[in-house]
């Protein structure tokens, strides 16, 4: 039987909203960027969709 190869897709990255632990809500995307200026409180980051990819290590 073939191996399936894992599907991955780019949803978004860029600059978020401030990350609050204490609430279950996760941040939301304020700017779409590939340069992020290196501040203290600045929340950076992407969201990948993985998908066929069960027991795969991720590297």
């Amino acid at each position: 039987m073939a191996k399936l190869k894992p599907s991955v897709t780019l949803q978004s990255y860029g600059i978020y909203s401030t990350w609050d632990s204490s609430s279950k809500a996760l941040p939301q995307i304020e700017q779409f960027t590939t340069d992020v200026i290196a501040e203290i409180d600045v929340e950076f980051g992407l969201i990948v969709n993985i998908k066929k990819a069960k027991g795969e290590k991720l590297h």
